[in-house]
């Protein structure tokens, strides 16, 4: 399968500017396909057999207790090389290599290919295929400028032998020459070897390149060589259970082979299966039970751990509880790479994606600083040759994981709460973070795009059981007011401004300082609207809203609360306190936590939101500016053998009353702040949407690096500005857009205004597609950044283009994903009324032209399939 030159790399930027990046145009063009892989244009994202294989075979061996056999898919093996010395496996590594070659594609004069083998020192290799062969065939060639061999004086052939001996040789291949074809006849052979020969006999082997390497089954199947896996291959997974925890001093891998198990599975739905593992210590009546959930529409599967105390007594010690602990191996070739994000820090790279190699021996530590998502992301994505798996928790607390590589081909996965040390009262239960595995093979952003359905379709909120579409929010700009200032006539004509302004809204925000406080919207822990500013309540902004066909998102902080508060001179007993060492240090000396697991605080907290949700809120908006770890820790540190029990029982708490505000209101949506973006964990996401990505909204080049980091994680996520040009609005458009205008600004143009609105609406479909990012990731202010948003249900999507402030650059090339190869699509800039035509193999090939020649900008180009042929 052989490419021209040109279209090296369909999948990242080819921009005419390659002196801005520092690296040179080759390597620029290898890094492009390194990233992204070429591949053919899927009509969809299909999830493949061999990934729903891997995840059955995981639930199959971890909750049902069997193995199942790997399916035979043939491999690829590395032996003794005729007399030359064996390659190490750094010699592997660093020269064998699938797809390409060291320093680029895989090229053969002036043909690229898109498959093949490089082999670097390996001059024989053994090919081990599923059923019976039928043709063996490949174009042969000497590699360049490896070690000084396969240059244009070196000269080979190339043979295939199967156990009868040599059944195909080729010519006399010379360097530097296209190569030559070579075909064998297997008949039925299921191994075979290939090997390049110099006529010199020199002791440093030559190098070849097999392109096109492919053998056709008797069966009318084709296996492309550099699609198996390279032995020694990864075995089966085992029975061992992924998780563990240290009890009364003793491992649970050596107590859970005495303890009785039981297992049992039942359906939850056509798409979903729940499975159950039980363990019970006959001596001290600890129940440890693992419940989990099977996908049947997506490779994925996940599991909650609960340690329940069923006898009479307090147990033993329970510490050091890891909800996943698994371990990964991969097969005789790369290595594990494992890609992660960082969290939100109120900073222009919040959500940057970083990937970390890890070798031998080497380890990537993660703990949060108790809001989960404050310092990395809680979500994963390992990734070796040619398959990977995410990892995702839900623990909206302190948690910890850990990816460490040990001497071979494994590695050892660690996760859960991060300090667990604790002994359990008779009746008692704990329960430890929620773990969610995805299997993949093949592309990473494919299994990512993957990872975007799954979310969106079994995790995102559909308050009355309908998904969440694309709307646009404001709010009540203050201006230079301190929130605690605005009042029930502020937001009333904020809302009439908006609206006579032809500026279409579906919801009013109303954010902080409403209540009754001391002048600072911080000064949280009185739940009643201040009878100044609001005489009435709540009611009457609610029911205005309402009668303009607005919903309403009123802001809470009700975990946070302050010194002179109603609760703080109240109820003291529901509150959490931490030294004054650290309060100082974290500037809380007048703040404590609401403890939401005592069960009085929990009770009043969900009456209290239930009244105010029952005057008409259609979106309860949950803040969380306070760091809670040293409140939690301050709770357990008078008993030393409960240690990890205050946070656990809170996590639970705060889950509790989101699920207890869902029943009473199926309609309601939960808007997750915690200071723009830090408690976005999986269990969060599931009962909530972060309106608020991040608190750092209001700078273009940062909103953009925003949504490149995050949407491969998180579909459903807000975004605001309080700008009033279109570079900077465009840049922070999202799934749920929010603008925060004063209306009252002399000057403001309406019109251009309206027109903002008008194509936020437009183009707020493509964002719940499958996402593709088209230039690396980066914050400098030189460069143009581009992503793709695809519908390949509804044969549409959206490209998103920003060439930023100090960029000297007017022309940019994209290559574009998911689109199909035959069919024509429409493309239009929404800001010029031509509309152009090409198929989406050349969308995809020769790619989507931008010329811009002002900067800032952004653009926005829209495609649509308007014929199948």
């Amino acid at each position: 399968m052989k490419i021209r030159p040109s279209t090296h790399n369909r999948d990242l930027l080819s921009q005419d500017c390659y002196s801005s990046f520092p690296i040179s145009l080759p390597a620029l063009i290898y890094l492009a396909l390194a990233i992204c892989p070429l591949r053919a244009a899927p009509v969809g994202l299909m999830v493949t057999s061999a990934e729903h294989t891997a995840a059955r075979s995981w639930v199959a061996a971890k909750f049902e207790g069997t193995v199942s056999a790997n399916p035979g898919t043939g491999s690829l093996e590395i032996p003794e090389q005729n007399g030359l010395r064996r390659p190490t496996s750094l010699d592997v590594r660093e020269t064998f290599r699938k797809n390409s070659e060291p320093g680029g594609p895989l090229r053969i004069g002036h043909e690229t290919y898109l498959k093949g083998l490089y082999t670097g020192s390996v001059t024989r290799l053994a090919v081990h295929l599923p059923r019976a062969g039928k043709t063996f065939e490949a174009i042969a060639a000497l590699g360049q400028d490896w070690f000084g061999r396969g240059n244009n004086a070196d000269h080979a052939f190339f043979t295939v032998e199967t156990g009868r001996g040599e059944i195909a040789r080729s010519g006399t291949v010379l360097g530097g020459t296209p190569g030559q074809p070579v075909r064998a006849a297997l008949e039925g052979a299921t191994d075979f070897f290939i090997c390049v020969r110099s006529f010199d006999n020199a002791p440093i082997p030559p190098t070849s390149l097999w392109a096109d390497a492919r053998v056709m089954l008797e069966d009318g199947r084709t296996i492309w060589l550099s699609e198996l896996p390279v032995e020694p291959l990864a075995g089966p997974p085992s029975t061992e259970p992924p998780f563990s925890f240290i009890y009364g001093g003793k491992s649970s891998s050596e107590l859970l082979q005495g303890w009785a198990v039981e297992r049992r599975s039942r359906p939850l739905d056509d798409l979903r299966t729940e499975h159950t593992c039980q363990y019970r210590d006959p001596v001290t009546g600890l129940l440890v039970r693992m419940t989990g959930v099977e996908y049947h529409d997506f490779p994925t599967v996940e599991w909650t751990v609960y340690f329940e105390n069923n006898g009479n007594v307090d147990t033993p010690i329970i510490e050091n509880i890891n909800a996943l602990d698994t371990r990964l191996e991969r097969n005789g070739e790369g290595e594990f790479v494992l890609h992660h994000a960082k969290g939100s820090q109120t900073e222009s790279n919040d959500y940057e994606p970083h990937a970390t190699t890890l070798d031998a021996k080497q380890a990537k530590e993660f703990v949060s600083l108790g809001r989960p998502t404050d310092q990395d992301l809680c979500y994963f994505n390992v990734k070796w040759p040619g398959e990977g798996l995410i990892v995702a928790l839900g623990w909206p607390g302190q948690w910890a994981a850990s990816f460490t590589r040990d001497e071979s081909r494994g590695l050892h996965l660690q996760a859960g709460q991060a300090h667990t040390h604790f002994k359990l009262h008779p009746g008692e239960q704990v329960r430890t973070p929620l773990v969610a595995l995805q299997f993949w093979k093949g592309d990473s952003t494919r299994a990512q795009n993957i990872w975007r359905r799954w979310m969106l379709a079994h995790n995102s909120p559909h308050p009355g059981g309908n998904p969440l579409g694309p709307v646009l929010w404001s709010c009540y700009s203050s201006g230079n007011e301190e929130y605690a200032q605005i009042d029930e006539q502020k937001n009333l004509g904020a809302i009439e401004r908006s609206l006579s302004a032809g500026i279409k809204l579906d919801y009013w925000e109303m954010d902080a300082g409403w209540y009754v406080n001391n002048g600072k919207w911080v000064n949280t822990g009185t739940w009643e609207p201040d009878p100044t500013r609001f005489p009435l309540g709540l009611r009457p902004m609610l029911n205005f809203a309402h009668s303009k066909g607005l919903k309403t998102h009123i802001w809470f902080e009700p975990e946070r609360v302050t010194r002179g508060s109603w609760l703080w001179e109240n109820h003291p007993e529901w509150l959490l306190t931490c030294p004054d060492s650290a309060a100082a240090k974290l500037q809380m000396a007048d703040s404590r936590l609401l403890d939401l697991g005592n069960p009085a605080a929990y009770k009043w907290m969900v009456a209290m939101l239930d009244g105010y949700i029952n005057q008409g809120i259609d979106v309860y908006r949950t803040d969380f500016n306070i760091d809670p770890l040293p409140f939690w820790q301050a709770a357990d540190a008078a008993a030393p053998d409960r240690a990890g029990i205050t946070e656990n029982k809170y996590v639970v708490g705060f889950l509790g009353y989101f699920d207890e505000l869902a029943r009473r209101h199926p309609n309601l949506l939960i808007d997750n702040c915690a200071s723009g973006g830090r408690r976005n964990d999986l269990e969060t996401m599931r009962r909530s949407i972060p309106v608020t990505r991040s608190d750092y909204w209001a700078e273009p080049s940062g909103a953009q690096n925003l949504t490149y980091g995050l949407a491969s994680w998180i579909p459903l996520y807000g975004t605001g500005t309080v700008a009033y040009d279109s570079y900077t609005n465009r840049s922070a458009w999202g799934p749920w857009p929010g603008i925060a205008w004063d209306l009252r600004k002399p000057g403001l143009d309406l019109a251009t205004l309206r027109l903002i609105t008008e194509e936020c609406r437009s183009v707020g479909k493509y964002f719940y597609g499958d996402y593709y990012p088209l230039t690396p990731y980066s914050t400098a202010n030189s460069v143009w950044m581009a992503w793709q948003f695809d519908r390949p249900d509804h044969g549409d999507g959206m490209v998103q283009v920003f060439r930023r402030s100090e960029s000297a650059y007017e022309t940019s090339v994209y290559r574009l994903n998911g689109l199909e190869s035959d069919a024509t699509y429409e493309i239009r800039n929404i800001d010029q009324p031509e509309v152009s035509r090409k198929t989406g193999r050349q969308l995809m090939d020769e790619g989507l032209r931008v010329t811009c020649p002002v900067a800032p900008a952004a653009l926005i180009f829209t495609y649509t399939i308007v014929t199948d042929k």
